[in-house]
């Protein structure tokens, strides 16, 4: 799927050179449209092209932790991952994602490069990563488990950091699914989830409290909602659902309550509404 820029060695060879201590070297790196031939840069973090910023882990955490953790982009200090034992998990699908956290929060000299030297290939059919089903999905979750395990050591606000950025890329999976698949999948991300939830501090009472204004969190409601929706069989004394969702700004709530009012006013007998109103960012 990936191909390195001509210069790609040298620019690491010479971060190598100019920073001897340090354990991680990160390049910027473009993503490649398969289906349009668009190839676009993705700048991680903002360091010139031709420049390095060199800091340690705590200097550069929420670029390591909210960043991109495919390990396609770096070099690592072959002692320092030995020592750590680090490993890929033994999974078809996101088996680099633990390893990246494995070794990025331990580092003790991180190194950013501005430089581009790979181009990472997206929207290839055949490719693994366009899969998005349920076992990619279950791998996925056997991964948010290790990445916890691997960032324990943290402290909540760090943690709660990884644990966004493990949310943000599931959902990620649930909403490219085929409609057909949405429903098992829902109930796969939230069976996980609990599970997951009991082994990992600060998550343990309420795994999800205080992520409101994530962009990830109006469809984790939509999961939610989902996972725990079994269609009704229609009976004549039996209470038939509807979801609406709405989103709006503030400017709008007038004609939000204009528009539920209506609703309300013309619900047929035995039916009722659950209304989701997404509002954060707009």
């Amino acid at each position: 799927d990936d191909w390195l820029e001509p210069d790609a060695y040298a620019h690491w060879q010479q971060a190598v050179q100019r920073y001897p201590q340090a354990d991680v070297l990160l390049t910027n790196f473009n993503e490649a449209d398969v289906t349009t031939g668009e190839v676009k840069r993705i700048a991680a973090y903002a360091v010139a092209d031709g420049e390095g910023a060199s800091g340690t882990f705590d200097d550069f955490h929420a670029v390591l932790l909210q960043g991109p953790v495919m390990p396609w982009n770096r070099w690592l200090r072959r002692s320092f991952v030995q020592g750590l034992g680090a490993q890929f998990d033994e999974i078809a699908f996101a088996n680099d994602r633990a390893f990246h956290f494995r070794t990025v929060a331990r580092a003790r000299q991180v190194v950013l490069l501005g430089a581009v030297s790979v181009n990472y290939r997206v929207g290839n059919p055949r490719s693994l990563a366009s899969q998005a089903g349920l076992p990619r999905l279950r791998a996925t979750l056997h991964s948010i488990r290790s990445i916890m395990e691997a960032t324990g050591h943290l402290g909540p606000s760090m943690q709660r950091m990884v644990f966004s950025k493990c949310m943000q890329d599931v959902l990620g999976l649930f909403v490219y699914a085929p409609a057909p698949d949405q429903p098992a999948m829902a109930r796969a991300l939230v069976a996980g989830l609990q599970a997951a939830q009991v082994q990992f501090a600060p998550f343990s009472s309420d795994v999800l409290s205080g992520f409101e204004e994530e962009q990830w969190w109006g469809q984790w409601q939509v999961v939610q909602w989902l996972a725990a929706y079994e269609p009704a069989v229609p009976k004549t004394d039996s209470v038939q659902n509807i979801p609406l969702v709405f989103a709006v700004n503030a400017a709008y709530v007038p004609f939000l309550a204009v528009a539920l009012q209506s609703v309300n006013d013309t619900l047929a007998p035995g039916w009722r509404c659950t209304v989701f109103v997404l509002h954060l960012g707009l």
